[in-house]
């Protein structure tokens, strides 16, 4: 397994373990630069590694709110604008991004082209949303 697959592995448990909370203690952010490219590049910058949580973020942020102590900073914060965007976009389109090199924002946006209008939209908000949630964390 590669390194990267474990540490998804393992923030996923973390979460599908965590209990959630009401909806007023769950943190929210807007949609940030709301620009998938744009969002790309504020993530190019994040130093990953070195003890941060970025990762935990990243997969936190678009899912249910936990108040455990690893998670309640930046879960649920935009699972508003990750809703959203999985009724618009098809798995392709994640299959797509999953091949490209993290800062291959390029790459990234390649993998809108031809796809309903609605989607980069809500992929605009999301990822947005997630730079903005997780900057803090990724220095």
């Amino acid at each position: 397994m590669t390194r990267g697959l474990v540490a998804t592995l393992s923030v996923l448990v973390l979460i599908a373990a965590c209990g959630g909370s009401d909806d007023s203690t769950t943190p929210k952010t807007g949609n940030g630069v709301n620009d998938l490219v744009q969002a790309c590049q504020i993530r190019t910058t994040w130093i990953r590694g070195n003890g941060n949580d970025c990762s935990l973020c990243e997969t936190g942020a678009i899912g249910a709110h936990c108040d455990c102590e690893a998670l309640k900073a930046f879960s649920g914060a935009c699972l508003d604008q990750e809703d959203a965007r999985k009724g618009v976009c098809p798995q392709s389109v994640d299959d797509c991004v999953d091949k490209c090199d993290r800062t291959n924002c390029t790459c990234v946006e390649g993998c809108y082209a031809g796809v309903d209008p609605a989607c980069k939209k809500a992929t605009d908000a999301r990822d947005g949303c997630i730079a903005a949630t997780c900057t803090d964390h990724c220095k």
